[in-house]
Order: structure tokens, then C-alpha cells, then sequence
């Protein structure tokens, strides 16, 4: 993995390396996750996931450039439509997967009661909780999760124990988490610290892999949560390139300078290529010179003019280049956290909280039964 940021630089002292629960887990997830016993869910076509923010987004971005036979099937919202389609699933070959750590979010407990008949686990941290006890109710397994906060849980049985149902190599997926460069997280931490307190306070994410757009809504939930404190932090905004090169570069390079822009790109493990003649021209060349070229080069040209724009265009750029491996995805959700984590410190704040989410979600139980 290549990670590098220019146009704004800065020196500040990285803190010695600390011992930091959510990367520690990943030292001993995999074997953890295997002495669970689960290979009699192994089974299973579909995995419908229950759960919100932290219990999902870490899935997604680890499983879904590695998916073969499986499908995931992720319940965030309690929309009809939604729920109906889960619902629509054969019993025999869905398992069901609730996950919250309180055991008491509204948008996984409600969902679950609809789940009656399905084999289900649930991941939680509180076994006296109401999804605790609905999963007993249902016949579940029930799996205790650590008390991490949820958006750094993405190493602990959380995501490893539906990880490992769907398929994906856990431990290579480990493994990676545990290369990752606490010096490559500070030196971003660092860079976009600096970028708020010039002015750039929004940052333009765009990940060139649709293996990885999963990482968009992780980085998302990262970043807001857990800088997006005392009137501080960045916010994120782009998506996927390099269809973000199509309208969302006119913001970047043509709207107000207060943006910044982190780019991720990511050759793909699969190859496609020009296998026949094309006498057709384009730009004034044959489109024939294509022939035999992997088409993973048209990616890279198309995140390369993009990173070239940034410096004509002087915004403030940082970049990660790696490829899609198992490894190397576990590795760049771990950089991501550390990142996250360096952050917060780099304002003074917690990392590991999120205030004015609890405030939502505390009206939102008034609204459903009353009361306070």
C-alpha cells in the first residue's frame, strides 16, 4: 500500500505506538471466530444482516470485493419494502444475522421481531438486553461481543463472525489489519488536521474500485462520528470513480476552495482485455491500440488525471494506492481507523464517542412509545 498527501505539510510529533483495543482484536479474531463452532451455519445461501452504522459498514467494505456464491443481504432501515424482500427469502437457505452491541437499537430490534421461524444469531454485547432476549426467544444463538465502539469493531466478532459465514479468508483479512502503518495513518491524520485549520473543511472521497465503494459509507461513518465534535471536524462527500470524475471534479476544481480530496485507488484481482480488432478512432487514435491491454490501466489513467488536476488545480490532495486482496483490505480498514483515531486526538476529543447520535436516538424511542 502507497500512501502519500501533498500540498499542505506540517510537522508534528507522532505519539510512541499504543495499545488500542480495536487493534489488538485483530491479533486474535480469527482463532477467536473459528473456536465458535459455526460451521453448521456454513451452510447458508443468504445471510440477511440486522444492524446500523458500525455493525455493518466494516462488513460490507471487508466482504464485498470477495464474494462467490454467497449473497448479503443488509437490513439498515425499517422501510417495508426493504424488510418485505428479506422476508421474501427461503428459510432453508437464509440465515439471519441481528447485531447491536447495546442490544437495545430500535432499527435492529424492531426488524428482528419480524424474523420468527428464520435461524438466527445475534452479536451482542449486552445479554440482558432486548435483543438478547427476543434471539432466546427465536431459538438463537446468542455470540457476546466486546464493549468496543461500534464503528471500531470491524476486528472483533462483530463483523469476523458473519465475515467467515459469507466465506471470506478471515485470517488473511486479520492479517492485514495487523501490517497496517500507524506512521502512514498519522501523517493523514496530520495532513486533513492541517487542512481544516487552513480553511479545507470538506474532503472529496473518491475510491476507484466498486469492490470497495463499501469503504465510502465506512469512511463516512469514521470521519463524521467521531471528529464531528465542538463545532469541529470534515466533511465527507464524492463516491465512486470514476463516475465522480462526471460531475463531482466540477465542484472540486470549479467551486469554492474549501476542499480537499482523498483518493483511493485499488487494481482489481481480475483482468479484462481488448480481445479483437476496432478500426473505429477516438480522439484521433485507433481504438485498436487497446487490443491485448488490461483494461486495470484505464483505471489508473483515470485516477491519475484526477490527481494530476488537484496539484494544477492546487487543492490539497492525499492518496492511497493498493490492489484488492484480502490482506490488503483488512489493511486499509485498519489505516482507516487509526486515522480516525489520530484525528481526534489531533482536536482533543474522544475518539470513541458520539453524543448527538445517542441524542437521536433517545427521541427516537419517545416518538415510538412515549415517555421519556
Amino acid at each position: 500500500m502507497i500512501v502519500e498527501a501533498c500540498g499542505i505539510k506540517a510537522e508534528k510529533k507522532q505519539p510512541g505506538k499504543e495499545r488500542l483495543e480495536f487493534y489488538e482484536c485483530s491479533k486474535s479474531i480469527a482463532g477467536k471466530v473459528k473456536r465458535l463452532r459455526l460451521d453448521c451455519y456454513m451452510g447458508f445461501k443468504n445471510i440477511v444482516l440486522i444492524g446500523n452504522g458500525g455493525s455493518v459498514n466494516p462488513l460490507v467494505t471487508l466482504s464485498m470485493p470477495f464474494l462467490k456464491g454467497k449473497r448479503l443481504f443488509v437490513v439498515d432501515t425499517e422501510e417495508p419494502g426493504v424488510l418485505r424482500r428479506a422476508l421474501s427469502l427461503n428459510k432453508k437457505s437464509t440465515l439471519v444475522i441481528a447485531a447491536s452491541k447495546s442490544g437495545e437499537t430500535s432499527s435492529v430490534v424492531m426488524p428482528y421481531c419480524l424474523f420468527k421461524g428464520f435461524k438466527s444469531i445475534v452479536l451482542t454485547g449486552n445479554a440482558k438486553g432486548t435483543l438478547a432476549k427476543l434471539g432466546k426467544e427465536f431459538g438463537a444463538k446468542i455470540i457476546k461481543v466486546p464493549g468496543i465502539s461500534g464503528r471500531f469493531s470491524g476486528f472483533t466478532e462483530t463483523c469476523f463472525v458473519p465475515l467467515f459465514l459469507l466465506g471470506v479468508d478471515i485470517e488473511r483479512v486479520a492479517e492485514g489489519g495487523r501490517r497496517v502503518s500507524f506512521e502512514d495513518a498519522w501523517r493523514l491524520a496530520v495532513f486533513f488536521h492541517e487542512c481544516e485549520k487552513k480553511g479545507f473543511y470538506d474532503v472529496f472521497l473518491s475510491i476507484y474500485s466498486r469492490k470497495l465503494s463499501g469503504l465510502y459509507w465506512m469512511a463516512s461513518q469514521m470521519v463524521h462520528e467521531t471528529i464531528g465534535k465542538s463545532r469541529k471536524g470534515l466533511t465527507l462527500y464524492g463516491g465512486i470513480g470514476p463516475e465522480t470524475q462526471h460531475h463531482t471534479n466540477q465542484r472540486v476544481f470549479g467551486g469554492r476552495k474549501n476542499t480537499a480530496a482523498l483518493l483511493v485507488y485499488a487494481k482489481d484481482s481480475e483482468k479484462a482485455s481488448l480481445g479483437h480488432n476496432v478500426k473505429a478512432m477516438y480522439g484521433g487514435k485507433p481504438l485498436g491500440l487497446l487490443k491485448g491491454r488490461d483494461f486495470n490501466s484505464l483505471v489508473l489513467a483515470e485516477y491519475l488525471g484526477t490527481k494530476n488536476a488537484t496539484k494544477e488545480c492546487k487543492v490539497p490532495c492525499a492518496c492511497i494506492e493498493t490492489e484488492i486482496s484480502e490482506e490488503n483490505v483488512g489493511e486499509l480498514l485498519m489505516l482507516l481507523y487509526l486515522f480516525s483515531y489520530y484525528s481526534a486526538r489531533l482536536r482533543g476529543m474522544s475518539p470513541f464517542d458520539q453524543p448527538a447520535v445517542e441524542k437521536s436516538k433517545r427521541i427516537t424511542k419517545e416518538i415510538l412509545f412515549g415517555g421519556k
